[in-house]
């Protein structure tokens, strides 16, 4: 190593330069460009070394004024290293080549380190296409700094996976290639590394780290209770008093919650467990005891984990907000920005597979839009210039520019009271965990028997069987599925445009034995129909039914029923595997032909007369027109598909669906706080067994609480808000339209529809459904295993260290199968499929004379 102490001519005298380097390193000292004192010339500096395209990182000390240099060896040593650094220093014409995130000018220390062009703070440790590992220092000095930095992460966009080191301060970010790059990675996680706050939509930074992030479980007692009881059962059995002791005072919570339950009249599980400390004291026997506490704390650590886990993989789309955005700056230019520094007037471009970011208006572009998380809809969304978006959907196809509105960002915008809402949701499901949930009410009911047959087998083996009998785990699994079936009921409901506000509630849908329907002006809606198919010369009505029906497969579009009803009563197969363009209109692409369907508008052909109106629709959303479909084949008309509107009402189709969805033998009835001699017809077309005008709310909440005496479990589906009194009553509230998402808060209902369409009841029942077997599942899993370790105390001798193991085999089996479950509804939920209908009634549609 040579050291060079000589100054520069140009130098000022006062402020020497020490240069020292190896084969490796170089160190410089300059109290002018590294010292407290930098200026603009630091900047300067850096960027013209890091022009050397060896030079791997530079870590800055301005406490001792140096700067290290690191780079890779060359094949002509250190001196032709040191001589293409000089160069590169008195170049200015190598500044503008690269860029550079500069670091905070207050920070005493920091390193930059190089991703192909860009300078910055994270160290790609390892690149390859689709997989990076990058390295930040603050990582491992600042915990709470890597878990907000891996949040942050698993938001941006094209990102597919991350993983956190345990032991290292990296990240592995799997991503797709296709939708970003290293470069736009290390971009983002710079600026995330800047923020003071998180940007989850409507969460601030403790509620965010209450509601996602693993709450900590200690480990202290448990780790000293197994070495203890080691000690005394095997090496030292003269230290059983210490152990007992442990014993004693880990468990005097316990103690006082079992003389209370006991005082109450009451077998709960701090009975079951004051018993097992019990005879493990008169077994005087630790290591069972010792090893089943540990074990139970270690599933509630995997408990949370995978909790908080399945929170951000199944309702991230919801919770967190898109962190950055693409930014227009000029024509052709585009800028990476923070979402929350964008401003009134700000355009935005958003590209297929892409979130919108904000809530704005579309400048420019043509995009197919999946609203179905913010509005409820039941498929995508076509949108043009003008059309307003929400931030939270996203873009499957095409590009546009949407324009920030002066409440893009508010506290107001649907993104953010969606968030609000589900984040409540999930934290109800996480305290649930300490409550009566289905897996404590399982356990709880097993206490007695437990007891019961200990008691048995202290008769007949003495304190060890009654102690092996007792190790039996009722809660473990049971408890766990609990918490992941909640999340999963939640992030099913999300998709199907149902705000859950009690996920544990959602069990009672499939005991109720009578609804109760609000009026509401969506229940007079109609179903579309088909009046009549023109077909040109040279086409045929199958061709025009075809194409038009698999444009609008997927689409929110009120008239795709009525053609997918048109093709099933002719028996025409559906196109599969077409690429459709989404612009004015949509284009497909067939064999050799192109194909496009759009809407008519203008002056149409007056179409062959339907059922006559009802004379009560004037006003309600079954009089809305319908437009007229043209289908064009290779630039000529092949045909024009004209709609009306049928007698059919689309809640009728709804009401039957529910019917078919329930074990029961429901009654529905249809109420209304008006006394309207319409609302009879209605009921009859809707199908519904009974009816009753002019219900004041305290009519309706007396109505319900007659009927809960006579041992009935009611739901009331309707406006919550505006009935609170009969939303409270009823063993079940849902709330039929979310109007105004400000009320979300104050709300009486356990789920809320963003759009008033009763199909979503069918849905509902599909996730209480699956929510029910999901936790049968689990209690079996429990159950089995348990009993098989009580007939094994009685008839195979199985001490209570058996119990303990196989116990734990069984709950390993449930955190199995949920994490199995989770990965499975992630991929679901990932593939878009339209939100189901309610079966519709299906006439052949008049055909081409």
């Amino acid at each position: 190593m040579v050291v060079d102490a000589a100054q520069s001519a140009s130098a000022n005298p006062s402020s020497p330069i020490d240069v020292v380097w190896s084969d490796r390193t170089l160190t410089l000292r300059d109290e002018d460009l590294f010292g407290m004192r930098a200026s603009a010339l630091s900047e300067q500096f850096l960027r013209r070394v890091f022009h050397v395209e060896d030079v791997r990182s530079v870590e800055v000390d301005r406490s001792q004024a140096t700067a290290l240099v690191r780079y890779k060896p060359g094949r002509r040593g250190a001196v032709d290293m040191l001589q293409r650094m000089a160069t590169a220093i008195r170049s200015a014409a190598t500044e503008s080549t690269l860029d550079l995130i500069a670091p905070d000018p207050a920070s005493p220390k920091w390193t930059l380190h190089r991703c192909h062009d860009l300078i910055s703070s994270w160290e790609v440790a390892s690149d390859r296409p689709g997989l990076a590992r990058l390295r930040h220092a603050a990582m491992s000095a600042d915990p709470a700094f890597a878990v907000r930095i891996a949040h942050q992460a698993e938001k941006l966009q094209g990102v597919l996976h991350i993983r956190r080191g345990l032991l290292t301060d990296d990240l592995t970010i799997r991503f797709d290639p296709s939708r970003t790059r290293v470069e736009r990675l290390v971009r983002e996680l710079e600026l995330a590394a800047r923020e003071g706050h998180d940007s989850d939509a409507g969460l601030t930074e403790a509620s965010y780290k209450e509601a996602a992030a693993p709450s900590p479980v200690k480990f202290g007692a448990a780790n000293a209770a197994i070495a203890l009881a080691t000690v005394s059962d095997f090496v030292l059995p003269a230290a059983w008093p210490v152990t007992a002791a442990l014993l004693i005072g880990t468990n005097l919570r316990t103690f006082g919650q079992a003389a209370r339950q006991v005082s109450e009249g009451r077998v709960g599980l701090p009975v079951l467990y004051t018993g097992i400390a019990a005879a493990t004291l008169a077994t005087n026997r630790f290591l069972p005891w010792a090893t089943m506490s540990w074990m139970m704390r270690y599933w509630k650590h995997r408990s949370h984990e995978q909790s908080a886990a399945a929170q951000r993989g199944l309702l991230g789309e919801v919770v967190h907000r898109q962190p950055f955005a693409r930014l227009a700056a000029g024509v052709g230019v585009e800028i990476s920005a923070p979402v929350h520094g964008l401003g009134p007037g700000d355009v935005v471009l958003v590209g297929a597979g892409e979130r919108i970011p904000i809530d704005g208006k579309i400048v420019r572009g043509h995009a197919l839009v999946d609203e179905r998380i913010v509005r409820g809809v039941s498929g995508r969304s076509r949108k043009k210039p003008d059309d307003l978006v929400h931030a939270g959907s996203i873009v499957t196809a095409g590009e546009i520019g949407v324009e920030v509105g002066a409440a893009g960002r508010g506290e107001r915008s649907r993104a953010t009271l969606l968030a609000r809402a589900t984040t409540a949701a999930t934290r109800a499901g996480a305290h649930a965990q300490t409550q009566a949930t289905a897996g404590q009410r399982f356990a709880e009911r097993a206490v007695v028997p437990t007891l019961a047959t200990a008691g048995l087998g202290l008769l007949v083996g003495g304190a060890p069987t009654a102690l092996a009998v007792m190790r039996t785990d009722y809660a473990s699994g049971p408890g766990h599925a609990s918490s992941i079936e909640n999340l999963q009921a939640i992030a099913q409901c999300v998709r199907e445009g149902i705000v859950v506000r009690d996920p544990d509630a959602l069990g009672r849908l499939l005991d109720v034995d009578v609804f109760l329907i609000d009026h509401h002006p969506a229940l007079e809606a109609t179903e579309p129909e088909i009046a009549s198919v023109r077909v040109f010369p040279g086409h045929s009505e199958y061709q025009v039914l075809r194409f038009a029906a698999s444009a609008l497969h997927d689409l929110d579009d009120e008239r795709s029923p009525a053609l997918r009803a048109a093709c099933e009563a002719r028996r025409i197969p559906p196109l599969e595997g077409v690429a459709i363009e989404y612009g004015g209109d949509l284009t497909l692409r067939v064999e050799d032909q192109t194909v496009k369907v759009g809407n008519l508008g203008g002056d149409l052909p007056e179409p062959p007369a339907g059922p006559p109106e009802r004379d009560d629709e004037t006003d309600s959303p079954a009089a809305a027109p319908l437009d007229s479909l043209m289908v064009g084949v290779d630039g000529q008309i092949a045909g024009l598909i004209h709609f009306r509107r049928s007698s059919r009402l689309t809640a009728a189709a709804a009401i039957h669906e529910l019917r078919g969805c329930s074990e029961r033998s429901l009654a529905i009835g249809l109420i209304s706080e008006r006394a309207d001699a319409r609302l009879g017809r209605l009921a009859d077309a809707m199908g519904v067994d009974f009816h009753e005008a002019g219900l004041s709310n305290d009519d309706v909440a007396h109505l319900i609480r007659a009927c809960r005496k006579r041992g009935l479990t009611i739901a009331y589906v309707g406006d919550c808000l505006a009935r609170p009194a009969a939303a409270r009553e009823a063993d079940l509230a849902i709330g039929l339209d979310a109007r105004d998402l400000l009320d979300l808060d104050c709300n009486p209902a356990v789920a809320v529809f963003l759009q008033p369409d009763l199909d979503k009841l069918a849905a509902l029942y599909d996730v209480a459904g699956s929510q029910l077997e999901g936790m049968r599942a689990a209690q079996s899993s429990a159950l089995l295993p348990n009993l098989f370790c009580v007939a094994g105390a009685f008839l195979l001798g199985f001490t209570s260290m058996t119990t303990v193991i196989v116990t734990n085999l069984a709950t390993y089996s449930t955190y199995a199968r949920n994490a199995s479950a989770i990965r499975g509804l992630e991929h679901r939920l990932s593939q878009f499929t339209p939100r189901r209908r309610s079966r519709r009634a299906r006439p052949d549609a008049p055909r081409t004379p």
